[in-house]
């Protein structure tokens, strides 16, 4: 039996209708994703500090020799990659009591020696976003302050601040307590004080998130 003229008609404004929706939830999605991007809404930043008995170019060592990493970092057991500005790196993350993740970031700062700092994100730009930035300063020939941030930006970060404070920011200070025993185990002997008088704590992590734009 043939559909009557009526019924035809119904459908396709049906259809148009559906079309219309979906159209406006695309446009309405690309809007939010491209005020996160432009903005940097909402914005959340990790960080955790240590202070390593031994060189700053010891530490620097330990830290750019990503070939040892499975021996030490179990916040980031693999990491490959030539270590220079704009190279696109493998990184696995594996935040204690979080899920395992392999991203692929690009690097967008490098000091060798005293800075490193890449870039990643899931999905599209605008989604989640991170900047993970590693920082040495030699307080002395024998003593450097590491301290390791990321700031995470997008439309999820809300959704993931519970997480990310509990497991990321956690593998965050293990990686740190990891590269101080590493970096003062491999110390020439003699060349560093065990401690230092009035130095600063081992350890001191601070969290944010923000729902305002802020300089990086």
């Amino acid at each position: 039996m043939m559909p009557l003229e009526s019924e035809r008609l119904d459908i396709h404004d049906r259809l148009r209708r559906l079309y219309y929706v979906l159209l406006g939830i695309v446009i309405v999605v690309a809007l939010v994703l491209g005020v996160a991007q432009a903005t940097g809404w909402p914005r959340m930043t990790l960080t955790s500090e240590v202070v390593i008995f031994a060189p700053r170019a010891l530490v620097w060592d330990v830290l750019s020799d990503f070939s040892t990493y499975p021996e030490w970092n179990t916040f980031i057991p693999i990491a490959t990659g030539t270590l220079e500005k704009g190279a696109r790196l493998t990184v696995r993350i594996a935040p204690p009591g979080g899920v395992p993740m392999t991203l692929s970031p690009k690097v967008i700062l490098l000091t060798p020696g005293s800075r490193l700092m890449w870039r990643g994100r899931l999905f599209a730009p605008g989604v989640f976003d991170g900047e993970h930035d590693f920082a040495l300063a030699a307080r002395d020939s024998y003593v450097t302050r590491f301290t390791q941030s990321e700031t995470f930006k997008g439309i999820l970060v809300p959704l993931l601040a519970p997480s990310l404070n509990r497991n990321v920011h956690e593998g965050f200070k293990q990686m740190n307590e990891a590269l101080k025993r590493r970096a003062e185990r491999l110390r020439s002997p003699g060349s560093a004080p065990a401690s230092a008088p009035g130095s600063m704590p081992a350890s001191a992590p601070d969290s944010t998130l923000s729902s305002s734009p802020a300089p990086l």
